[in-house]
């Protein structure tokens, strides 16, 4: 008004843009804080007075939001509280901040007579009077103290409904929108589709009737079994295997029965009533062993507060291993075998002391066996740090045996450098870090040189705490191992990186060890090969004979070297430069076969390359002077073995120069090829035509029986080059 103009409020163009839900306004109402709340056909929207801001309420996306997008009505009870009513039930404003409402819900559930809102009046006991599209409805609601938040309106319990029908003098069961108004006197007028009706709400009185309530049947699974006598039902035992009751219960009234409603609990178990509506049956699973008195309300009209109650005991038995008997059995099977490990360990210490003073019996004839096998014993009593040992003579002198500190053995029998490692692993194992003491370290011996030895020893007395108190074992000389050991690794690693494959393989042929430069040639790894036979690698290029005579060979001379095709993992063919040999034992019996392999495909291609250029003109592909030299020997000593005549024509090109000079070297080569092509197809396939340099070619006639075979091949030759030759199949060349 301040403006003196209209304002448009749009409609949303999208769920996410601003504006009206919907163009069909169905319900308006502005509440007491300044909020003008505009209900559609399409949802709910809030306009802020004070600011001109257009919310749109969330749609039911949760629990708490709007049930229902068609909003018909709109009204504030005397309590402060907004109700809005939907196609989809009764909805109560619990708290709104910025288009985020919560709502309390109303539904045909709670005992309405149907979901469809039309008009919501209060009376003067602050009773709400809706009409819906299946009757009218009473609700007399009762607030709790559970708050949504500091701003929230109180939640109410179930209310109490009563819903009125036809045969309460209704005009009918439906009701039009917008039709409803209260009246100066409190009479309440709802209008509908058959006309109108008003009630006074004073002159309503709730019946005082309450119907007792008795059980009619139960099922256990899918088992049903009907009620005979209800009043003697009060108690009820399942079994553990009971996992799902129904109990069926009615109020005997006749009067409007499907208005009955009822609520139950289970005392201990529930806190508040259960309110099932109109439903006379309820469900119960899963219940633990127990006991579980359960109490039924219910009746017409308002719903008693208290009595009288359909009561039943319900009794779940625990099963079997939850017993009473059974418990009691378990516990004197955990108490017995408590018993029987507090015996089991004293016994083991027991056993453990035995074997301490048996180790030392022990400890005694190891030392004697030792003796023989050169092998040394050392005693070290950790207590006195006293350490007795006893060994080879080139340790320990002519006595053989020594006791000295172990703060002498450390200072004068291990190497400075070794000396960490080998206290670290002894504090190991006397700390019960580690299960045995082993180390391996430079000793000095009675003539004062250096060697190495392998010391190895276990606890065998040791104190409350688990410190080892006592610790015995052996050492051994083990520096020609080492050597061994140095050698064999070197060996190995010069097999890893040389470029050569080396392969060994049992008698059978059949891969034991491969090189990394195996994997590299062949493209086998070291897990796919091993095990397989070597005939893996065999290729097409031989036959089968070939490789059976490589090994018949080595079975007699233990040797064979040579060239042969492989195969790799890819199928490709190389040729290789194959070595193979014996592995012997010491007692001489033959052990492996040894492989080195080189690949030797590129190199052989070079090579023929190289004779290839040596031999032949690379225009023309004709050999070139050299090889006519020789394949003109070879043609002479033919025909002196065989009697026959050999001719040779010489050819030159007529005015080459000028085509050179005209058309380009380019087309020159062009010509020399077409010319040598000619030349070719002109004589037999046993004559040899060479290009001995220019434009200058020779033919070599073999096997000629006289002077006019060659005369006769000569002039074909002259008169095929009457024919025009064709270069590059565009351009013809006459050339004589």
């Amino acid at each position: 008004p301040e403006l003196k103009q209209w304002q448009h409020f749009p409609v949303a163009v999208n769920d996410q843009a601003a504006g009206l839900w919907h163009p069909a306004v169905m319900a308006l109402h502005e509440d007491a804080h300044g909020h003008l709340w505009i209900g559609t056909i399409g949802g709910l929207n809030v306009l802020d007075l004070a600011s001109g801001v257009m919310h749109k309420v969330s749609r039911a996306e949760s629990a708490n939001g709007l049930v229902g997008e068609v909003v018909r009505v709109i009204t504030e009870s005397a309590d402060g509280s907004l109700w809005v009513g939907t196609h989809n039930g009764l909805n109560r404003l619990l708290d709104y901040h910025a288009g985020q409402p919560t709502f309390e819900h109303f539904l045909s559930t709670d005992g309405l007579a149907n979901e469809t809102i039309y008009g919501i009046l209060e009376d003067q006991q602050r009773r709400l009077w809706v009409s819906t599209n299946g009757g009218i409805s009473r609700l007399h609601r009762q607030t709790t103290n559970t708050k949504a938040n500091a701003a929230s309106t109180p939640r109410t319990t179930a209310p109490v409904v009563r819903n009125f029908s036809l045969d309460d003098g209704l005009q009918g069961l439906e009701f039009n929108g917008g039709a409803y108004a209260k009246l100066a006197d409190g009479r309440l007028v709802f209008g509908g589709t058959q006309g109108f009706s008003w009630v006074a709400p004073d002159q309503v009185r709730d019946p005082d009737y309450r119907a007792p309530l008795a059980f009619t049947a139960f099922q256990l699974g899918s088992q049903r079994t009907l009620i005979e006598q209800p009043a003697a039902f009060k108690k009820l035992v399942l079994s553990a295997n009971d996992h799902l009751l129904i109990l069926t219960f009615a109020a005997l009234d006749l009067n409007a029965p499907e208005h009955n409603r009822f609520a139950y609990r289970l005392l201990g178990y529930d806190r508040d009533w259960i309110e099932l509506g109109t439903r006379h049956e309820l469900s119960l699973t899963h219940l633990d062993a127990g006991n579980y008195p359960l109490q039924i309300r219910g009746g017409h009209g308002l719903a008693p507060s208290a009595g009288p109650f359909l009561e039943l005991a319900i009794q779940v038995t625990p099963p079997w291993w939850r017993a009473p008997w059974v418990l009691a059995v378990s516990a004197l099977l955990l108490l017995g075998w408590l018993l029987t490990w507090l015996w089991n360990r004293r016994r083991r210490l027991w056993q453990l002391k035995a074997q301490n003073t048996q180790m030392k019996l022990y400890s005694e004839r190891l030392s004697s066996a030792l003796w023989a096998s050169r092998d040394g014993f050392w005693d070290w009593n950790l207590e006195t740090d006293l350490l007795y040992m006893s060994g080879p003579e080139e340790f320990l002198g002519p006595s053989r045996e020594a006791r000295i500190s172990g703060q002498q053995w450390r200072q004068h029998s291990v190497h400075a450098d070794d000396l960490s490692q080998v206290e670290a692993a002894l504090e190991a194992h006397i700390t019960d870090r580690s299960d045995y003491y082993e180390a391996e370290f430079r000793a000095n011996t009675y003539a004062g040189k250096q060697r190495w030895v392998v010391a190895r020893g276990r606890a065998v007395r040791r104190n409350d705490q688990g410190h080892a108190l006592q610790v015995a074992g052996t050492f051994r000389d083990v520096t020609d191992e080492r050597a061994l050991d140095r050698d064999r690794r070197i060996a190995q690693e010069v097999i890893r990186s040389m470029g050569e494959v080396v392969c060994v393989s049992d008698l059978e042929f059949r891969f034991v060890s491969v090189n990394a430069a195996f994997t590299r040639v062949t493209g086998y790894s070291a897990e796919e090969i091993l095990g397989q036979d070597a005939a893996v690698l065999n290729s097409e290029q031989h036959p089968l004979e070939f490789y059976l005579q490589i090994r018949q060979a080595l079975q007699q001379s233990a040797h064979w070297s040579g060239e042969a095709w492989q195969s790799r993992k890819g199928g490709e063919q190389f040729l290789s430069a194959l070595e193979i040999n014996e592995v012997a034992g010491a007692d001489g019996r033959r052990l492996y076969w040894v492989a080195v392999l080189t690949d030797i495909t590129d190199r052989k291609r070079a090579e023929q390359e190289l004779r290839y250029l040596a031999n032949y003109d690379t225009l023309t592909g004709l050999p070139n002077r050299t090889l006519l030299g020789e394949r003109l020997a070879h043609s002479l000593i033919r025909a002196r073995r065989l009697g026959n005549k050999v001719g040779i024509l010489f050819l030159d090109l007529d005015h080459f120069k000028h085509v050179n000079d005209s058309m380009g070297h380019a087309a020159g080569d062009r010509l020399l090829k077409a010319a040598a092509a000619r030349i070719v197809m002109s004589v037999r396939d046993s004559d040899t035509v060479a290009r001995l340099g220019g434009d200058e070619f020779t033919v070599v006639l073999e096997d000629l029986t006289d002077l006019l075979e060659a005369e006769r091949i000569a002039r074909k030759l002259i008169v095929s080059f009457e024919t025009p030759l064709e270069i590059d199949g565009r351009n013809e060349v006459v050339i004589s």
